[in-house]
């Protein structure tokens, strides 16, 4: 059911594209592709340019993003517990009440992102870039790692 889900929103969604586009099951999505609230969980994005996509509410649990590029991409809602951003590049990417539950941000560029309300619990935060990284106090960071 989930993967039918998936392919029926990315046959509608997500038109395709050059061969610079990153792929998921054959079906290529670009930079600013709005991929609200879809289920990619598990997927391997490695790479990717998703550079200012709509990925608001989008379920990543578990995928992976070993140096992606999510500048400037709307992540706020997402659910990325568990999922490995190790190297990505979230510069002035938009976390609002993310769910980071166990998530991997080693070495990941996050300057100028917004994690406002997210939750960084067992998140790991080993040399991420965190300049002018925007939280607040319901910003869930039991690791101390925004101290």
């Amino acid at each position: 059911m989930r993967k039918q889900l998936l392919l029926v929103l990315l046959m509608s969604t997500v038109p395709l594209v050059a061969a610079c586009a990153t792929k998921v099951n054959g079906y290529a999505i670009r930079e600013g592709a709005n991929l609200q609230n879809a289920i990619l969980d598990g997927v391997d994005l490695d790479s990717a340019n998703l550079q200012g996509a709509n990925l608001s509410g989008v379920y990543f649990r578990r995928t992976f993003f070993g140096g992606a590029n999510l500048t400037g991409a709307n992540l706020a809602d997402a659910d990325l517990t568990g999922a490995d951003l190790f190297n990505a590049d979230l510069t002035d990417a938009n976390l609002a009440d993310a769910d980071l539950t166990g998530a991997n941000l080693f070495n990941a560029d996050l300057t100028d992102a917004n994690l406002a309300d997210a939750d960084l619990t067992d998140a790991n935060l080993f040399r991420a870039d965190l300049t002018d990284a925007y939280w607040d106090e319901w910003t869930i960071d039991p690791d101390g790692w925004l101290k």
